[in-house]
């Protein structure tokens, strides 16, 4: 089994997995070789049940998006958002596009490799 934070040598397994949070439910598409791949690991489900996106926001940075629940979640509460979705892992930069589209987001989500961020 290879780490997260290194890029997956092992055949890619997706699944789905159903999550809930901001008064939505949600299905996003993970696979093996990226954090949390059976769903919302502890810290991120108490963020997500304790934050929202700030009103009026236009960028935020989800570093170390994994497969991109927050990334996308961001996008979808707020219109006017871009997410800068960044993580070292592609096959967590592929599903986090692949769920960004599968929401209609894709747009506003720009997964990227910490090299190809904004720095700004």
């Amino acid at each position: 089994m290879s780490h997260y934070f290194a890029e997956p040598t092992g055949p890619e397994r997706r699944r789905t997995v159903d999550v809930r949070f901001w008064d939505t439910d949600w299905t996003f598409t993970t696979a093996s070789g990226v954090f949390s791949h059976d769903g919302l690991d502890l810290g991120t489900g108490v963020l997500l049940r304790t934050h929202t996106p700030a009103p009026g926001a236009r960028r935020l940075l989800d570093l170390g998006c994994g497969f991109g629940p927050i990334a996308v979640g961001l996008a979808v509460a707020g219109p006017a958002v871009t997410v800068d979705a960044v993580d070292v892992n592609e096959r967590a930069l592929a599903l986090t596009r692949d769920n960004a589209d599968a929401h209609g987001v894709g747009g506003r989500v720009w997964a990227l490799l910490p090299a190809d961020a904004d720095p700004d």
